[in-house]
């Protein structure tokens, strides 16, 4: 099977956009249970650091999941540096994989 392309730094912008204006955006069962309590971050610190932060070129294949993976490099609502790592479950619905 060959993988899909990945989506350009703009395509993965207005995605994550639309997401947080029109879609969801949801934490993987790993990302919520040991992630964001092992980094203190809330949901309201991702939302943020995915609306301000910078979509990295370092994209990522996932055989395991078949999809691809993308970096969001920014902040929290403290300011502090946070690492968002997303997939699109589709155009409107982003799934958090990480956060480091």
């Amino acid at each position: 099977m060959s993988r899909p392309p990945a989506w350009t730094l703009q395509q993965v912008r207005d995605a994550i956009d639309w997401a947080l204006k029109a879609g969801s955006v949801v934490p993987s069962r790993h990302c919520k249970r040991d992630r964001m309590p092992l980094r203190n971050v809330s949901m309201a610190d991702i939302k943020y650091c995915l609306r301000v932060g910078e979509v990295s070129p370092d994209v990522e294949w996932d055989d395991e999941y078949a999809d691809w993976k993308y970096k969001v490099e920014g902040a929290d609502t403290d300011y502090d540096a946070l690492v968002v790592v997303i997939a699109f479950l589709s155009r409107a619905n982003v799934l958090v994989v990480t956060v480091f």
